[in-house]
């Protein structure tokens, strides 16, 4: 299957900013362009994967942009779904420091039987990922508690993949105090 991955990234100023208590508006910036470059780079390692579409207000050099019109993350994804309705469509948001290939691969295999495959944060509420099959359809919830509101959207479609790689993901100062115990370990 030929898969486009969607990978909405927020103005530079709104990313991460339940984290300004503990980085500066800079860092943070500079932290989701290095997470969503290594991203880039495992999405262009997956054989499966045949276009990378960057939803964002600016573009990204390498990859093909979509302007974000304001429409929130969900608005702008049912928009890109409604112009691409047969697409198989990977979402996959960039706040995911130890994803690999091999995470996604596992993510869009999942939906071999036409499944809808989700992936969870690591604390099973959030949505990380969502892969749809050519022609699958749910709205996007993406947001506080998506990961209930996907699974019941897909209903008995709903393939549920754990993967460390996807689960973990940078939104909150334990993420970051997880991640540095483990870089000083």
């Amino acid at each position: 299957m030929n898969w486009t991955a969607l990978v909405p990234l927020k103005q530079g100023a709104e990313r991460k900013t339940r984290l300004a208590g503990v980085l500066l508006r800079e860092q943070r910036i500079a932290m989701t362009e290095t997470m969503a470059a290594l991203l880039l780079s495992c999405l262009r390692e997956v054989d499966a994967i045949g276009r990378i579409v960057l939803l964002a207000p600016a573009p990204m050099a390498g990859v093909t942009w979509r302007a974000d019109g304001g429409r929130g993350v969900n608005g702008e994804l049912a928009a890109y779904r409604a112009e691409h309705p047969r697409d198989a469509l990977l979402v996959i948001h960039p706040d995911l420091p130890d994803v690999t290939p091999s995470d996604i691969a596992a993510l869009l295999a999942a939906t071999s039987d036409g499944r809808i495959a989700i992936a969870p944060d690591r604390h099973g509420t959030g949505t990380n990922a969502l892969a749809l099959p050519a022609g699958a359809a749910i709205g996007f919830a993406f947001g506080p508690d998506s990961c209930a509101r996907h699974r019941s959207a897909a209903g008995n479609r709903a393939a549920i993949v754990e993967r460390h790689g996807l689960a973990f993901d940078i939104d909150e100062p334990e993420d970051l105090a997880l991640m540095a115990a483990r870089a000083g370990s």
